[in-house]
Parts: C-alpha cells; sequence; structure tokens
C-alpha cells in the first residue's frame, strides 16, 4: 500500500475491533417504514458491482437517523453480508459547533480499522487514498464492511468518506440532497397509523404494558399525533413529556397542542426540541431563500404554485423556483405530485410563521407580501373566469380578454381552478379576517361561481356567506340581494329546498327594495324552480309568469326563453301537458329567431321531454335525435352524450331497447374521459343497465351497475348511490344471484334510511329486501323484512302494497312451517282484497289462506276457504284453479271423516283435469280419492284408482324416458312421484 509516497505494509487486525462493532443502539420504539426497511434490505445485501450507496434524506426529526441505524443492525445480523463490521460517524453537517470535518471522520475511520496512528496521512486526498485501499482489502479478504455517515451537510463532506471498490456499501443521511451519486430514498411523515403506534410504544417502553392511555383515548392520540405532524421527533418528544407524568390525560396534552402559536414551544423536552433541529436547516440558507421561507407560512392554502410564491416575495417567476428548489433540496420545503407546488409540513408553517414574526418581516413587510399575494389570487381568478367565457359559445357570454396574462396559455382552466380550489378559499377567509371586504366580495363571487358549476355547492354557499358578510359590510344592498339569490340557488341545488325559498325570498325582497328590476326577475325564476321541486306547481307557475312579464318588459330575450322552458316544465309536473306546449313552441321560435342555437337545443331537449310524458315517443326520438346533431356538428361531445342519454330514455320507452342499449353506450363513450363527467356517467350505466335487464341479459347489467357504483362511491355521490344500487339489486334477482340481490338491497335500504328517504321508498325497499332473502334461503330475515315493509304500507294507508307484503309474508311463513303466522297475514290479505274489490288477488290469496288452516287443524275455516276459492275460480273461468282447489277441499274433508263429500270433490276434480289433459293432476287426484274410498270400505274402487294413477305415472315416466330432455325431465317426475308415496304413508300411519 503506498501511503504520502511511501510503500507500507498492513497487517489487517484478524477480530473486529471494538471501533468496528460500534455502531449506536437502535431504538426499540421504533415503528412502520416497513416498505422503506425492505428496499434497504435489498440494496445492502446486494453483491453486485456497482454503486452501493444509499441516501437517506428528509425533513428534519422525520427519522432519517433512526431507520439508517436499523437497517445497519438488520444487516449485521445477516450471516456473512458484513463479517467486517460496520464504520459509523455523525459528521454534525449543521451544527456549527460540532460540525465533524473529512480530515477528523477519516481520522477515525483508519484508526478503527488498524491503522495505527504514525501511518496517518496528514492531506486529505492521501488520507482519503489509504482508506479506500484498507477498504478493498478488506473486501478482498471477504471481510466486507458497512459504512454509516450520519447527518452531512454537503458533498464536500461526503466524497472523500465514500468507497472506492464496488463491494463496499455505505448508508448516508442527510437534510439535504448531496451531490454524490447515490441511490436516494426520501422519508415522508409516518401514515396516521404508524404515528399513534409511535406514540404508544414511547409510552409502553416508559411504563410497560400498563400504560393504557393511547389505548383508552384513541381520538385524541390521533389528534396528537397530526398536531406533532405525524414527525417522528416531535412524537418522540410528545411521548416523552406524557411518560414523565403518567397520569396526564391524552386529552389534556393534546389542548395544550391545540394553541398553534406555541406549539413547538410545548415540544420540548431537556436537549431535544423541534425547533432547534428545524433552526440546523434554516442556518444553512442564504439571505433570499431564508426570506423566501419565512414568507412561505402566510399563504393561507394547504400549498403554493410557483407563481403565487414569486407574487409573495414580489420577485420573477424563474428566479423564485430556484429559490424553492434550494429550499427543496434543504428538505424545507416539500415539491407536490404536480410540478411546481410546493408545500410545508405543518410544523414547519409554524416554524417559519415565528420566524416571520420575529425577523424583519413583521408589520408592514408582511402586511405588502400578503396584499401581493391576494391580489394575485383575484387577478388570476378574473383571468381564468374571462378565459372560460372566452370559450364559450352562449350568446350571453360577455367575454373579455385576460388582463394580466398570468393564466399561462398552456394551463387549462377548470383543471388548475380545481387545484386552486382550497388555496383561493382560504384566501377568500383570509381576506375576510384583515377586512379587505372589497376584494372579499370580487373573489368570493368568482370562486363561487366555478365551485357551483363544479358541484361543489356545500363550498359555493361558504364562499359566497363571506361575500354577504362583505356586501353587508360594504353598504352595498343591491350587491347583497344578488348574492342571496346566488346563495338560494346553490341551495336549490343540493335539494335544501325550504332554506332555499327563504333565501330567495330575501333576496327577492332585496331586489323590490332597490328597484332593480333584473334581480327580481331572477329571484322570481329560482323560486319558480324551488316551488315546483316542493309540488307545490300553482305558487310556481305564479311566479314564473311574473318573471316572464319583467323579462319581456326588460327586452331580456334569454331570460324570457329560460322562464318559458322553466313554465313548461312545471305545467308538465303538474300534469297540464297540453297547456306546458305552448311555452315551449314560444321558446323554441325565440331562439331560432335570434340565431341562439343553444336555446333552441335547451327548448327541443325540453320537446322532447314532453313528448315522452305525453306517450309520442317518436316526436320525443325526432327532437332528442336533433339535438345529437346540432351537438355533434358543434364537436362538443359531452353535449352530444347527454343529448345522447335523453334519446336513449325515448328510445327504452318506445320500446326500440336494441338501440336503446347502443345509444346509452355511445353517450357512456362521449362522457367518460377526457371530460369526467361522473354523474353523467353513473346515469347512462345505470340507463344501460335497466334496457339491459328489460332484454334478458342481467350478467351484462350487473357489471354496468358496479361500475355505476365504484363511480358513486369514489366521488362520495351518497344520493346517487342509492338509485344503482336498487338497479343492482334487480339485476343481481334476474341473474338469480338472490344471496347478491339480498345484501345489495340491504344496503339500498340503509342509504335511504341515511338520506331521510320517504317511507313509500323505505317500504318499495324492504319488499325487494325480503323477496331476495326469501329466494335465497334466509328466510327468517325475509319475513322480518315483509313485516316491516307491511307496517309501513299500513301506515302510509297504502291498501294495494300492505296487500302485496302481507301475500309474501305469509308465502314465506308457509315454507318456514310457521303455518299461524302464514294464515294471519293471508286472512289479512283476504279482507284487503275485499275492500279494494280486487277478485283476483282475493282468488289467489284465499287458495294460500285454506293450505296454512288446514295445516293448523283448523278445518271449517279450510273448508271454507276452499269452497270460496273454488266459487271464484269458476266465475273466474280458471279451471285449474278449480281443480286444485276441489282436489285440497277432498282433502280437508276426508281429514275429517267426511269420505263422501271427499270422493264428490275428487271425483269433480278429476273430471276437470281430463278436461284440460292434466295427467299429473288426474295422477294425485286419483290417488287422494283412492284413500278416501279405503276409508268408505270400498276398497275395489280404491285398489281402481290406486291402479289408474300408477298407471298413469308409468306411462309417463317411460315416455319421459325415451324423450329427447328426459335426461332433465325425469328427475322432476321421480321427486312427484316420491312425493306421493311419502302422502300415502302418511295416511295409512294416521
Amino acid at each position: 500500500m503506498v501511503a504520502q509516497g511511501q510503500t507500507v505494509t498492513l497487517q489487517l487486525p484478524r477480530e473486529i475491533t471494538p471501533a468496528l462493532a460500534g455502531l449506536p443502539p437502535s431504538s426499540r420504539t421504533f415503528t412502520g417504514r416497513d416498505s422503506v426497511l425492505q428496499s434497504l434490505d435489498e440494496v445492502l445485501d446486494n453483491r453486485q458491482p456497482g454503486s452501493q450507496t444509499v441516501l437517506i434524506t428528509g425533513l428534519a426529526g422525520v427519522g432519517k437517523t433512526e431507520l439508517a441505524l436499523q437497517a445497519a443492525h438488520r444487516a449485521l445480523t445477516r450471516q456473512n453480508q458484513y463479517p467486517g463490521g460496520v464504520l459509523f460517524t455523525d459528521l454534525f453537517g449543521y451544527d456549527p459547533t460540532r460540525r465533524v470535518s473529512p480530515e477528523r471522520a477519516l481520522d477515525g475511520f483508519l484508526r478503527a480499522l488498524g491503522i495505527p496512528g504514525e501511518h496517518l496521512p496528514a492531506d486529505l486526498q492521501e488520507r482519503s487514498r489509504l482508506y479506500r485501499s484498507v477498504l478493498r482489502t478488506y473486501a478482498e479478504q471477504d471481510r466486507r464492511i458497512l459504512v454509516v455517515i450520519d447527518n452531512a451537510a454537503d458533498a464536500g463532506q461526503v466524497r472523500p468518506l465514500l468507497p472506492a471498490d464496488d463491494t463496499s456499501a455505505v448508508l448516508l443521511t442527510s437534510r439535504n440532497i448531496p451531490d454524490v451519486g447515490a441511490r436516494q430514498i426520501r422519508l415522508d411523515n409516518l401514515t396516521p397509523q404508524e404515528a399513534v403506534g409511535l406514540l404508544a410504544q414511547v409510552l409502553r417502553q416508559a411504563h410497560g404494558p400498563g400504560d393504557t392511555r393511547v389505548k383508552d383515548e384513541p381520538a385524541q392520540a390521533a389528534q396528537i399525533a397530526e398536531q406533532c405532524g405525524r414527525l417522528p421527533l416531535a412524537l418522540q418528544i410528545a411521548g416523552a413529556l406524557l411518560a414523565d407524568i403518567p397520569v396526564r390525560p391524552l386529552a389534556s396534552f393534546s389542548q395544550a397542542l391545540s394553541d398553534a402559536r406555541r406549539r413547538l414551544d410545548r415540544l420540548t423536552r431537556e436537549d431535544l426540541a423541534v425547533r432547534a433541529a428545524f433552526d440546523l436547516s434554516y442556518r444553512h440558507l442564504g439571505g433570499e431563500q431564508a426570506r423566501l421561507f419565512r414568507l412561505l407560512s402566510l399563504n393561507p392554502g394547504p400549498d403554493v404554485c410557483t407563481d403565487a410564491a414569486a407574487a409573495l416575495f414580489g420577485a420573477g417567476h424563474d428566479i423564485v423556483e430556484e429559490w424553492l428548489q434550494d429550499l427543496a433540496r434543504a428538505n424545507l420545503v416539500e415539491s407536490g405530485p404536480i410540478w411546481g407546488r410546493w408545500r410545508l409540513h405543518d410544523l414547519v408553517r409554524l416554524y417559519a410563521a415565528q420566524l416571520a414574526r420575529d425577523n424583519d418581516d413583521g408589520g408592514a413587510q408582511r402586511e405588502e407580501a400578503v396584499d401581493r399575494l391576494l391580489t394575485y389570487y383575484l387577478t388570476v381568478t378574473t383571468d381564468a373566469q374571462n378565459a372560460l367565457a372566452l370559450e364559450s359559445d352562449d350568446a350571453s357570454a360577455e367575454a373579455k380578454p385576460p388582463a394580466t396574462g398570468t393564466i399561462r396559455e398552456s394551463v387549462d382552466v377548470i383543471p388548475w381552478l380545481r387545484v386552486e380550489r382550497a388555496n383561493l378559499m382560504a384566501a377568500v377567509a383570509l381576506a375576510s379576517d384583515i377586512e379587505r371586504w372589497q376584494l372579499v366580495a370580487d373573489l368570493a363571487e368568482l370562486l363561487a361561481e366555478h365551485l357551483s358549476l363544479d358541484r361543489h355547492q356545500d363550498e359555493a354557499i361558504a364562499v359566497r356567506r363571506q361575500a354577504l358578510i362583505a356586501a353587508r359590510r360594504l353598504g352595498n344592498r343591491e350587491e347583497e340581494g344578488i348574492v342571496l339569490g346566488n346563495i338560494g340557488f346553490d341551495l336549490y341545488g343540493l335539494r335544501r329546498y325550504e332554506e332555499a325559498l327563504e333565501t330567495q325570498r330575501e333576496s327577492l325582497g332585496i331586489a323590490v327594495e332597490v328597484s332593480n328590476r333584473e334581480s327580481q326577475n331572477v329571484a322570481l325564476g329560482n323560486l319558480g324552480l324551488i316551488f315546483d321541486e316542493l309540488g307545490r306547481p300553482d305558487e310556481a307557475i305564479d311566479v314564473q309568469t311574473r318573471a316572464l312579464t319583467i323579462a319581456r318588459e326588460l327586452g331580456d330575450r334569454d331570460s324570457e326563453t329560460a322562464v318559458l322552458n322553466n313554465l313548461a316544465t312545471t305545467l308538465a309536473s303538474a300534469g297540464r301537458l297540453d297547456e306546458a306546449v305552448a311555452p315551449l313552441m314560444e321558446s323554441r321560435a325565440i331562439c331560432v329567431e335570434r340565431g341562439d342555437r343553444r336555446g333552441e337545443v335547451r327548448a327541443s331537449k325540453n320537446i322532447g321531454v314532453l313528448a315522452s310524458q305525453m306517450g309520442d315517443y317518436e316526436l320525443a326520438i325526432t327532437a332528442h335525435e336533433y339535438c345529437v346533431a346540432v351537438h355533434d356538428l358543434e364537436g362538443d361531445p359531452f353535449a352530444k352524450g347527454r343529448a345522447l342519454l335523453d334519446l336513449g330514455g325515448a328510445l327504452h320507452s318506445a320500446d326500440r331497447l336494441d338501440e336503446a342499449i347502443a345509444t346509452f353506450t355511445e353517450a357512456l363513450a362521449m362522457l367518460s374521459e377526457p371530460h369526467d363527467e361522473r354523474r353523467e356517467q353513473q346515469q347512462a350505466l345505470g340507463a344501460l343497465a335497466e334496457a339491459l335487464l328489460v332484454v334478458g341479459r342481467p350478467a351484462v347489467a350487473v357489471d354496468a351497475c358496479l361500475r355505476a357504483l365504484a363511480l358513486c362511491r369514489e366521488f362520495d355521490e351518497r344520493e346517487d348511490e342509492g338509485p344503482m344500487l336498487r338497479i343492482l339489486g334487480k339485476a343481481y334477482a334476474d341473474a338469480d344471484r338472490m344471496g347478491d340481490a339480498a345484501d345489495t338491497y340491504v344496503q339500498y335500504l340503509d342509504v335511504l334510511i341515511e338520506q331521510g328517504a320517504d317511507r313509500a321508498s323505505q317500504g318499495g325497499a324492504l319488499l325487494q329486501l325480503g323477496g331476495a332473502l326469501a329466494e335465497s334461503g334466509r328466510l327468517a330475515e325475509g319475513v322480518d323484512a315483509f313485516n316491516r315493509c307491511q307496517a309501513i304500507r299500513r301506515e302510509l294507508g297504502d291498501r294495494e302494497g300492505e296487500r302485496r307484503a302481507l301475500f309474501l309474508l305469509g308465502i314465506t311463513c308457509q315454507q318456514m312451517a310457521r303455518f299461524e303466522e302464514a294464515a294471519e297475514a293471508h286472512l289479512r290479505g283476504v279482507e284487503i282484497c275485499g275492500e279494494l274489490g280486487d277478485r283476483a288477488h282475493e282468488r289467489e290469496t284465499l287458495g294460500e289462506l285454506a293450505g296454512s288452516l288446514a295445516e293448523i287443524g283448523r278445518f271449517p275455516e279450510a273448508i271454507e276457504a276452499y269452497t270460496r276459492h273454488h266459487q271464484m275460480c269458476g266465475e273466474a273461468g280458471d279451471r285449474p284453479g278449480e281443480a286444485e282447489s276441489l282436489h285440497l277441499l277432498g282433502n280437508v274433508l276426508a281429514r275429517l271423516d267426511r269420505f263422501e263429500e271427499a270422493v264428490a270433490a275428487h271425483t269433480n276434480a278429476l273430471t276437470v283435469c281430463r278436461a284440460l289433459g292434466n295427467w299429473e293432476g288426474e295422477s294425485y287426484v286419483l290417488g287422494d280419492m283412492g284413500a278416501a274410498l279405503m276409508g268408505l270400505g270400498r276398497y275395489k274402487q280404491a285398489a281402481a284408482a290406486f291402479s289408474r294413477a300408477a298407471a298413469i305415472e308409468k306411462e309417463r315416466l317411460r315416455e319421459l324416458q325415451q324423450g329427447p330432455d328426459s335426461r332433465g325431465r325425469l328427475p322432476r317426475v321421480l321427486r312427484r312421484s316420491a312425493d306421493w308415496a311419502r302422502r300415502r304413508a302418511g295416511r295409512r300411519e294416521g
């Protein structure tokens, strides 16, 4: 070996010295990081030539050192992986008072490797060369060494310590990302479960299993984990503080951390402090980067884009982007999943905010930065809405060019607004907090318009309430009324009709007060929509008529056509279909006159809907086909998809089912990516499923329903989930998957109850659920469902619905041999049929009632029921029913030893069976008649009856055995014969 120009022969120690086995102990409270540890295991176990340096990087306190120690200890326990031992050094790269130079680190490494002090070169380069030579020699002797370098600040501190051979492995930790060609593993926060687990581990380590505070207060434990930002260092400190006072509840500690401004002060214990860990990283920043870091805490939202950060700082995009990348390399900011977005860890945000308050960014400078940021958000949102207006073909759109060009040409406006939604909402709240009321009013209405169109009505209402406060603070009564109207419209969109009604009335009152006829027109139109949904058509027609008068007075043709459309819809929903035609035709004529193609299509769509309601499906199809053609010509796939949905519905109603299925399939393609209109996709899938069920394709319908449900659940569209579950339950039932159908109807019922659906809907769901449960063999649950259903129907006064539920309840009870309950259900069913004059169902129910009464020994009542059933069958011309009632009547008479009457009944039944050519019924009746004849001692006649029955069965059996479908039908014949034999045996035993 050459060192300082001399050849030196080194004798390596035979045994590992203490220094080579001096890895610090790993923590017993370590938890989580399983996948990362597995990745490290794979790298450290790899003996293939190549770089084996792994950089573990991340925020201060995220657990980089502990992860390296855990991985190193695991590697050393695996046989023959690192027989040479381990070298460990903490470079204290971020502590100016304890920072270890590479020369000093190499001095320690070489001495640990057995190099005498007198042979250590003074020069860094020579010392590094000697170190690498020794590591190579160890590796050649199959004594591979693992090097762990902790807390490095930069590449200059690390490079001299890296081996030059291809087999020695290095674990390196750093808050920065030094350029040393290492494989990078970036540590994120712990998951919520891991964070709570670490807190529990710390307490168990301190007090043993008796400390059950985490288990006893799970919600508070989870809250503490979030307050600590799921940062391991913060959780270790929190756990240690709790361990100091074993009787302190977690709720008390969580309350102490709830004050965000003091949270960092509380997360301190002895020599451990979260703030101190952050300080070491912050001190390494340049002046501009440090100022940007402090200002980022002023952004009120969860993350920030580069342009917003530039506005905060007051500098250009490109230079601020460079500084942000510097902060990301220092792990003081995190780069988001989309390039150009940045976020601060929760505790880092608190740290930066405190720095901003304590440093040169106080007072006026912070206010200026916030003002620049809010102005940026207002300007860019205005540009976004103007860009959308330019894209719109609506005749009423007042398109304006962008004010500043802050929306880049390459950016899609809608996705941008969706990404920035949380920041814009937070900006409105911040502007309200600092009483920038005009900015609140302007930004809130712009943002709320997007939120409402994007179906985030709850958020739109919250933002508009801020605008309402601003309008009142500004004393702008007219704007107050307009905002109230917009809030009312969003409440209408959420189906909160009573609140919407009250709000629109208040808006109308203000519009009248300030003599704003346009606002009066809007409020009256909105009131019409609300009254229509509330089932108050007369009031809806009244306010819509008033709105129409004002629209014509103002010459507002857009409003006029909209009100005419809504008026027609209200008239149709009130059953006044003929009157609804004129407003629609007038609306369409106005649009044609003005060249308003979009309004013309809207009116045509409504004409199609009205035509379907009137049963004129061909006209409906023609109207919807026109809409499809227009949207196709305009190249608007989403609008075409919605029109295809309407067309498919009309085709379905016209029983043109194959065309309907093809149309719904095409609509689905139009409404899928890249448009991502999930609600319309759900509607298309549901409509497709219903059409598929009609044509007998339940398996495909199940697939469509499951896709629709996945969309509902992905986007938490709970109100759309119920109808899809109903269709899916039907599809499962039609596919003979009764167990799945039952489970689906249970979910459907749960959704209805959760949403407070009307009792009639719940009753319908219970009826479907009971049927599926009974069919799947879950009879007791079926009985419960039918009982609940009939109770609801009785409560609602729905006698026909009650009758149906009682009938199915009785049938299910019969299957369970619960004949008393069955008889009671059928008795009530017969009574209801009598009230309703429903002779058909009364006849059917009497037959079931008679059977149940016979089973429980109430023979006189059974005889009366069978007699009535026979008479009603005769009246209805139901010959098979007559035969059945006579047969079963004879059986009941025989059980009462009234054999003459029994034989007479059986004889009449036999006559009917022979007239119908019902050989199966004939054989059954002959068997039972033979038994009755034996009761009379007429044995020859009995024998003849039995012989004839046997001959019929034998002949039919022979025919079936020879027939082409005998394999499928023979078992059924055998089952029937066996049943007949069992009944005969039962008679003899009696």
